[in-house]
């Protein structure tokens, strides 16, 4: 398994795993026109795991510049629903950890809807402390 910057061949398959999270739909042509933005932005970064060609997790990492310090915001955490509990997920979050260390983060923060108990267990074992309390508004 390999854990890397997503590449522009990875991008169809990312949205797939990323549409099993978000209840509205994301159009490919959107997403592609979007990569290719989001790829010469340094602040960005979008981790995929992948066996060969075949995308199996997804995660985004997002520094954001603050007064008080730079902080980590990260969202789209998928890992395929079959393959969850093998530690996929944790490589990836490590590689954002890497990523937040090399952009000075002094903090990450990540929200997770309400009802999503096991990635809340998931998220605390890899180091997150649930005392913030989030808030989402769609658009």
């Amino acid at each position: 398994m390999i854990i890397e910057k997503m590449q522009p061949q990875h991008v169809l398959q990312t949205l797939a795993l990323q549409q099993t999270l978000v209840p509205f739909e994301l159009p490919a042509a959107h997403a592609l026109t979007l990569y290719e933005t989001l790829q010469n932005d340094t602040d960005y970064y979008i981790a995929v795991a992948r066996e060969e060609d075949t995308i199996l997790a997804t995660a985004t990492g997002i520094c954001c510049h603050g007064l008080g310090g730079n902080f980590l915001v990260i969202e789209d955490v998928v890992v395929d629903e079959s393959l969850r509990g093998k530690g996929i997920g944790t490589m990836l979050m490590a590689q954002l950890d890497s990523f937040a260390a090399s952009k000075n983060c002094v903090y990450a923060i990540l929200v997770s809807s309400g009802f999503r108990k096991n990635a809340h267990r998931f998220y605390e074992k890899n180091g997150f402390t649930e005392d913030v309390r989030g808030f989402r508004k769609s658009y």
